[in-house]
């Protein structure tokens, strides 16, 4: 039930927000652990690619540049591996 409220409250803020600065694409990488991944589904149903895909269909201009995520590591080694590579991927 919760859930239900949030997404559809968290989608308005980001549409409003988006309107607040420029016009170009919002550019986002996805950082986790096997949902993030998409263990065992195909990516276009990971939650990465569906919020992506929600987003744009709220008028959201938004890429996912990168799914970063990391089965069986803990947080601090998933942030020890992936943080170094967010320089080169320069998300917003």
């Amino acid at each position: 039930m919760l859930r239900r409220t949030i997404l559809p409250i968290f989608l308005t803020y980001l549409a409003f927000a988006a309107q607040l600065v420029d016009a170009n694409p919002i550019r986002y990488v996805a950082i986790g652990d096997s949902y993030t991944v998409a263990t065992g589904i195909d990516e276009k149903d990971s939650w990465p690619s569906q919020l992506t895909q929600k987003l744009k269909s709220a008028g959201i201009e938004i890429n996912l540049i990168e799914i970063l995520g990391m089965r069986g590591a803990t947080s601090q080694q998933t942030l020890n591996e992936v943080m170094p590579l967010l320089k080169n991927l320069k998300p917003e």
